[in-house]
């Protein structure tokens, strides 16, 4: 995790991040999106042994991304102010936690 606003927000934590993007239109849809974030959720909290996992700065102009955290059980936990200029007006930072992960494993897998 590189973003300070996490790790003040979240001292002492094992924070990790999931950057992702499907930059190639013709993959947009399918579910990839979807499952890669369920791997690297796995993986963060089976193998890493993280403690949270985040899907930062989603943009408000990207609902499909938004909504593939969601269906991993990510919730949103902040919603950032873009300066003027950016394409986004707003961005949202998810969380889903190792016991959020571990109840919800069989959904997510």
């Amino acid at each position: 995790m590189n973003l300070e606003r996490i790790l003040e927000r979240y001292p002492g934590k094992d924070c990790r991040r999931i950057d992702l993007i499907i930059g190639e239109k013709a993959l947009w849809g399918q579910g990839i999106g979807s499952k890669i974030i369920a791997m690297l959720t796995a993986y963060a909290f089976e193998t890493e042994h993280a403690d949270l996992v985040f899907g930062c700065d989603i943009g408000d102009y990207n609902p499909r991304s938004l909504s593939a955290f969601h269906k991993a059980g990510f919730q949103i936990v902040d919603k950032i102010k873009e300066l003027d200029g950016h394409k986004a007006q707003y961005v949202y930072d998810t969380l889903l936690t190792r016991e959020q992960f571990l109840a919800r494993r069989d959904v997510i897998l």
